[in-house]
């Protein structure tokens, strides 16, 4: 038996050092290794090069359709109105799912800015144009997957944070009137208000976030725990970048009113690390009451109140905060440097304005998509005022397919 053992064994051991691949094969794919690592890297400084936007916020796939006044009165809503969806409006998102009149968009404060952006950069050669990405929190599901298909075709790197705990993907009803226009509108928040900070140590956020020169978020990133503590990260990002000589932006778009009333704390924790913080005249004059600022309740001097805020402490030395604050018709003021700026604004017939929700979060876009590009800010509110102007006259956020911006 030891000697059958013997003469097989030289056999096995013969086999078992044959070499699965020659040493060229191994230098070979070594050598393409090589090459991956050196492209990769190159592509990471060139992206850092050219700078990027990325939006952080709580993404919402954007439902609208045209309705009867049927509707309504079925879901016991009025006309109008913006309400958190309850459980007998839950039905309503799939019949608009079903229908296929339905139109959508990848919606939220911060993604509109980002979506308004990557459109106006389309019009930038692609070997100098800066990137635009995303990140929020969506559920698992076939809503977030058409989410993601829609960031993905406006162009954005959306990497979204995939809730585990069965939480739906945000999502909001937009329901246009037929016979009067109003826009009555049902948000079901889900797993976007959720979000992890910790998302951002992640391989591609955290890389996102290294490649971007600008940050943007929104007020309601800030109702819930995870985005205050998100921003506070991002922000202290921004600091450390700073220090080394990097100058990153953090922009703050305020989003409405009522977000400046009732969550003054979370403001107040992510203020003194906005570079710039933009909002409508109603959220300026909201944001100084929480501050404690004293306010002409008749005639409330915006401008004063622009610069008061660009005063307010910060923890980046890079540069000073700039204000922007929008009035509609009237005069966007912006304060940069302490030196207030105005600019007006080109009058629109009344008539053609289908719907202005959607302005703010187009102006901020727009302006941003100057600002990549090192531009003057006299050159970021034309851009912003002409994206804003377009958009009030569509329903809702809703771009054309080719940007025509000059």
């Amino acid at each position: 038996m030891l000697e059958a053992a013997a003469k097989v064994a030289p056999q096995a051991t013969t086999a078992r050092k044959k070499p699965l691949l020659s040493m060229a094969s191994i230098a070979k794919l070594g050598s393409k290794a090589s090459r991956a690592r050196k492209n990769a890297a190159a592509r990471r400084a060139r992206a850092r090069r050219l700078g990027g936007l990325l939006g952080c916020g709580n993404p919402v796939l954007n439902m609208t359709i045209s309705i009867g006044d049927g509707v309504l009165e079925h879901y016991q809503l009025e006309g109008g109105s913006v309400v958190l969806a309850e459980e007998m409006h839950l039905p309503l998102f799939e019949q608009l799912l079903k229908d296929p009149k339905t139109t959508y968009e990848a919606g939220g404060a911060a993604q509109n800015t980002c979506r308004v952006c990557a459109w106006m950069l389309s019009t930038v050669k692609k070997e100098k144009r800066p990137s635009t990405a995303y990140v929020g929190r969506a559920g698992d599901d076939e809503n977030g997957r058409k989410l993601a298909a829609l960031a993905v075709d406006a162009g954005l790197r959306a990497t979204y944070e995939i809730d585990k705990e069965r939480r739906p993907t945000g999502r909001l009803a937009t329901l246009v009137n037929r016979g009067t226009g109003s826009r009555t509108m049902v948000a079901d928040l889900g797993a976007s208000t959720h979000y992890d900070p910790g998302h951002l140590e992640e391989h591609i956020p955290s890389r996102l976030l290294e490649e971007s020169s600008i940050i943007v978020t929104d007020g309601f990133f800030l109702t819930h725990s995870g985005g205050v503590e998100a921003v506070e990260r991002v922000g202290k990002h921004v600091a450390a970048c700073a220090s080394q000589g990097e100058a990153k932006v953090l922009v703050l778009n305020l989003g409405a009113p009522y977000i400046c009333e009732h969550f003054g704390k979370a403001l107040n924790s992510v203020l003194p690390h906005v570079d710039l913080l933009i909002g409508n005249r109603l959220e300026m004059v909201e944001l100084a009451r929480q501050k404690g600022f004293e306010v002409d309740e008749e005639d409330p001097d915006i401008a004063a109140l622009c610069i008061a805020f660009a005063s307010l402490p910060k923890n980046s030395g890079a540069r000073g905060r700039v204000v922007v604050a929008t009035g509609g018709p009237d005069d966007t003021i912006v304060v940069e440097n302490g030196i207030e700026k105005r600019f007006a604004v080109a009058p629109l017939n009344k008539q053609s304005i289908v719907d202005r929700n959607g302005a703010g979060d187009a102006f901020a876009g727009a302006f941003l998509s100057q600002l990549l590009q090192k531009r003057p800010v006299e050159d970021c509110v034309h851009a912003a005022h002409w994206a804003a102007r377009l958009v009030i006259q569509r329903s809702g956020v809703a771009l054309p397919e080719e940007c025509d911006y000059a």
